[in-house]
């Protein structure tokens, strides 16, 4: 659905208005072919009600390592945007390379690109996700309380040395909030099929 690969950005009539957003937007264009322009958000999401700028963006990459670098430019809009006090909503067709993006920052921070390529990940997901208890209610600090879901969820499983899989996890709110992230590890026999990733290391 087209809804899926939207950014909005709410109460942001003009996107100058906000700091280095119109680069970071430029810089989005120069890699994916998006739209940017206005909309009237209903009632319905109450305080948040108003012009907001969205930014939809064409279908979703398939190579993994070209979605994290487009997952990058999209946290760098996020950043501006909360710097500003704005609030937004992430369509689920972006989760994949803004998650991609963050995978790739931290598998980067144990293993060389040599090692463990970004390239070889195996996405399971994104689902919408709903939090219930514990710290990942903080989800609900930046839901605009009138759209669905508050949240997704989604892993990336990478092959790493010794014959084992990595696996990173990941709630992001659908606010923009980092809610929770974690990793897993084990024998890569004993990883299920749906999760397993195809290449290994060239360790």
């Amino acid at each position: 659905m087209e809804t899926d690969t939207i950014l909005t950005l709410y109460r942001v009539p003009d996107p100058s208005e906000i700091k280095d957003l119109n680069i970071h937007i430029a810089r989005l264009d120069s890699k994916v072919t998006i739209t940017v322009s206005q909309e009237k958000v209903p009632a319905v999401v109450g305080d948040l009600a108003g012009i907001a700028t969205t930014i939809l963006l064409s279908d979703p990459v398939q190579a993994l390592t070209t979605a994290a670098e487009i997952g990058a430019l999209l946290w760098g809009i996020v950043k501006s945007a909360k710097a500003a006090g704005k609030y937004l909503r992430i369509g689920k067709s972006l989760v994949r390379p803004m998650i991609a993006a963050k995978a790739s920052d931290d598998i980067s921070k144990e293993y060389s690109s040599k090692i463990v390529n970004i390239g070889n990940g195996h996405v399971w997901g994104p689902m919408e996700a709903e939090p219930k208890a514990g710290s990942i209610m903080n989800c609900y600090d930046d839901w605009d309380s009138a759209t669905s879901p508050v949240a997704y969820f989604m892993g990336i499983t990478f092959p790493i040395p010794r014959e084992r899989v990595r696996t990173l996890w990941y709630l992001l709110g659908a606010g923009g909030k980092l809610c929770g992230s974690w990793e897993t590890q084990t024998l890569r026999e004993r990883v299920p099929e749906f999760l397993r990733p195809d290449a290994k290391t060239n360790e």
